[in-house]
């Protein structure tokens, strides 16, 4: 249960470390109004509450002696995950606390960053302490590759040119002749008037 009670929670994490970059972003720009000041710190807080309880659960899953390797090595999998998701979440933390000095935020809000920045840190700390993964170590769980080649088998059907058949061919065909005596139609036309010009001339 432990390696899918940390899937859970981190895909709850994944999705509010994305939220909370969105409104990152949109800190300091046209779209910045006390709605977005409200979405940020709502997004933070949730961002910070789940990482912190990711923290928890995936230290505890990996310190107790898991079921056999092949568990093992999925919770190692997922440590990764988180850790890529911590960096990322102290990343925009840090980056809303640079925009709030020239874009100020409420003063009580400053201090809730600064002190959510630091037990995230401290959160990370514990965790390389607690477990001694080391991320060159850790198997795929796929070859190289294997999701990318999925995803682009997936939608080889939407991204191939549809194929066209007889009718097709013909149609295309026909438009083609009909845009070539077209286009040889207005040539002579400008031919005409070119020589009618030059003998007015």
């Amino acid at each position: 249960m432990v390696p899918g009670e940390c899937e859970e929670l981190l895909g709850a994490l994944s999705r509010a470390t994305a939220r909370h970059r969105l409104a990152v972003l949109g800190l300091g720009g046209i779209a910045d109004c006390g709605a977005l000041r409200v979405g940020l710190r709502r997004a933070r807080r949730l961002a910070h509450r789940l990482a912190l309880a990711s923290c928890s659960r995936l230290a505890a899953g990996l310190q107790a002696r898991p079921r056999g390797p092949d568990e093992r090595a999925r919770l190692q999998r997922l440590w990764l995950i988180l850790d890529s998701l911590l960096e990322g979440l102290a990343m925009d933390m840090r980056r809303t606390l640079a925009l709030a000095r020239a874009f100020p935020l409420a003063q009580p809000d400053v201090r809730e960053l600064q002190r959510a920045i630091q037990q995230l840190g401290q959160a990370m700390r514990e965790l390389e302490q607690k477990v001694s993964v080391s991320p060159w170590t850790v198997e795929a769980a796929q070859p190289p590759g294997a999701e990318l080649r999925a995803a682009l088998s997936a939608s080889d059907s939407s991204l191939a040119p549809p194929s066209v058949g007889e009718e097709g061919r013909s149609f295309c065909h026909n438009g083609g002749l009909r845009l070539g005596v077209v286009f040889g139609a207005l040539l002579g036309v400008a031919i005409v008037l070119a020589v009618c010009l030059g003998q007015l001339a």
